[in-house]
């Protein structure tokens, strides 16, 4: 069964939020985000930013690979991010701790969360 196209467009307008937001933390242009990614142009940022653009699953890992957050954090509602990039920061206190772990950690916190909704 295929996704309704009002949430599609709710997820690529978040997705874009989130890209906007991370890449002005990062004091990052649009063109140097599009050189990095592999895009011609930084009018493909802008229509990923605005949520008119279908974002690959291989520009989801650049772009989670470039900003240093997990891919399932660029996907996730609005609501629940601070608390996982709270969560995140505590744990990356833990030397022994690789980023790998912590996406792990925090990506099975996230599918706890989705269990209780259903």
């Amino acid at each position: 069964m295929s996704m309704p196209l009002r949430k599609k467009q709710k997820i690529y307008r978040a997705l874009g939020k989130k890209i906007r937001n991370l890449r002005m933390d990062k004091g990052v242009s649009q063109e140097t985000l599009a050189n990095y990614l592999g895009y011609k142009s930084r009018v493909t940022v802008s229509q990923i930013e605005s949520g008119g653009y279908k974002v690959s699953v291989v520009a989801l890992q650049k772009m989670s690979d470039y900003f240093q957050v997990p891919v399932y954090e660029l996907m996730q509602e609005d609501e629940t991010t601070s608390r996982d990039k709270d969560l995140t920061s505590f744990l990356k206190q833990d030397e022994d701790l690789t980023s790998a772990d912590i996406e792990k950690i925090v990506g099975f916190i996230g599918f706890v969360k989705d269990e209780k909704k259903k």
